[in-house]
């Protein structure tokens, strides 16, 4: 590896040494080369026998130092030929501007974590702005997971020594985690250090990743202020896609299936929430998911979110979610409003599932709407307010089970009448806006009534 001359060492050889160093960074009429940094400079093998951690590491330190001092072409870049390159710790890219890390392709050049990577970060990205990693596989190890395959990481920012406020984490044309075993926890995490240190650490870039296996979830997004993570193209073989404390996503098409072991092994059965909200305080958010596109690979529940998730708000727009299995919950909503109503917004599309499933809404002022969606067999229990507007579903198939303060307004819904509601009641109004159509009542002891209005505002009372 090329070095600088040694003081009081290298007699009579300063100038070879030198030039040699030089020669790294220079052409030799003295300009500077238009090269990325080659971990095979600094002592990498990538033959799948040699730790190559500290290889690897001295490269990334090498370009991080050389790219904050100078305007050396090339020097926010890193690249990593093709090969198995073994790690056994953390790579970690710290307080780093436009740097980039990049292979030869996803499936060729391999980052093997071994034990010593056990419950850290394959590469993190801490105090980074507009870092990124391409190109590459970041494996998983089964017998000790790692943590994540990236990390972003809030450390310092902030404090006394930080310099970046950490933004714009690009990731493209990656592979995260090892087919067919559980590997790792997360494929990638954006993190912060505690509630003091919530800035930024937003804005990502992830395009064309294929999420493999992890224990957890593909995505954890861990911190209010993390917002606006664009996923594009991205493939989820995980139990669930997005595991949100905080922050907010944007995915567009994208393709979910799930990662849960079959009883008696063998292969995998697609499991799991799509969207799991968790504890947080999603107000600070413009809109805290958005899927455009996406479609759900064999049986999937789409969308979770707990009762100390305050202000979650959705929208899904002409996406494919329509086989979840018997028994399970399409979508558990809890989210409370507190400042910001909670909100779900589905748009086209398809939702749904097999006989038995349901779509649960138990916050009293969430606000739900359906839009020109294919509903196929599912009951849907709400508390707040449902509008159902243009919407198509096999007669019988939607069993609507309205609670206490519940209102439901519909619109030129299609397909039919709904299935009865199995309990529940409706203290709020209720609108039906279906021109030519009546509405259908149940009394106390089950016998049925069609209410019918007339042009002329005369209203009809018929026993069916």
């Amino acid at each position: 590896m090329a070095r600088l001359p040694q003081p009081g060492g290298d007699q009579g050889t300063w100038g070879s040494v030198l030039n040699d160093y030089l020669s790294v960074a220079h052409n030799p009429d003295g300009s500077l080369k238009d090269l990325p940094f080659n971990v095979k400079d600094y002592g990498a093998k990538g033959d799948g026998i040699t730790d190559d951690t500290v290889a690897i590491q001295n490269t990334i330190n090498a370009a991080n130092a050389l790219s904050n001092v100078s305007k050396y072409k090339g020097a926010g870049q890193v690249y990593i030929p093709p090969g198995f390159y073994k790690v056994s710790d953390t790579i970690l890219i710290n307080n780093a501007a436009t740097l980039m890390i990049r292979g030869a392709g996803s499936w060729t050049t391999q980052i093997v974590p071994t034990a010593g990577v056990a419950g850290k970060a394959v590469f993190k990205f801490q105090d980074c702005y507009y870092c990124g990693l391409s190109d590459l596989w970041v494996s998983g190890y089964t017998p000790a997971p790692p943590e994540c395959g990236v990390e972003s990481r809030v450390e310092n920012a902030g404090s006394p020594g930080g310099t970046f406020s950490p933004t714009g984490l690009r990731l493209e044309r990656l592979t995260i985690g090892t087919a067919g075993v559980l590997n790792m926890n997360y494929g990638i995490k954006w993190t912060c250090k505690d509630a003091q240190h919530d800035f930024n650490n937003d804005l990502g870039i992830i395009r064309e990743i294929r999420m493999l296996y992890p224990t957890k979830a593909g995505v954890y997004i861990g911190h209010s202020n993390s917002v606006s993570h664009l996923f594009e193209r991205c493939q989820f073989a995980t139990p669930t896609a997005f595991e949100l404390h905080g922050g907010s996503v944007i995915a567009s098409s994208c393709q979910f299936s799930g990662a849960t072991p079959k009883s008696g092994g063998g292969y995998w059965q697609p499991l799991g929430w799509i969207v799991d909200c968790e504890d947080g305080n999603y107000n600070y958010t413009s809109g805290t998911i958005r899927l455009m596109n996406c479609q759900a690979e064999g049986a999937s529940s789409v969308f979770k979110t707990t009762a100390n998730a305050f202000g979650v708000r959705m929208d899904v727009i002409n996406s494919v979610f329509g086989s979840a299995p018997t028994g399970t919950d399409i979508i558990n909503w809890s989210s409370q409003s507190i400042g910001t109503q909670s909100r779900l917004t589905i748009t086209g599309g398809l939702l749904g599932g097999a006989p038995g499933t349901g779509i649960f809404f138990n916050d009293v002022k969430t606000r739900v709407l359906f839009e020109g969606v294919n509903l196929s067999a599912a009951t849907i229990a709400w508390k707040g307010g449902l509008t159902l507007f243009n919407n198509w579903h096999e007669p019988g198939s939607v069993t609507l089970s309205p609670g206490p303060s519940a209102t439901l307004t519909q619109i030129g819904d299609g397909g039919g009448a709904f299935g009865d509601a199995a309990t529940g009641y409706m203290s709020g109004d209720m609108r039906m806006e279906v021109p030519g159509k009546g509405l259908i009542l149940k009394s106390p002891n089950g016998t049925r009534y069609k209410i019918a209005v007339s042009d002329t505002g005369t209203v009809t009372s018929t026993k069916v």
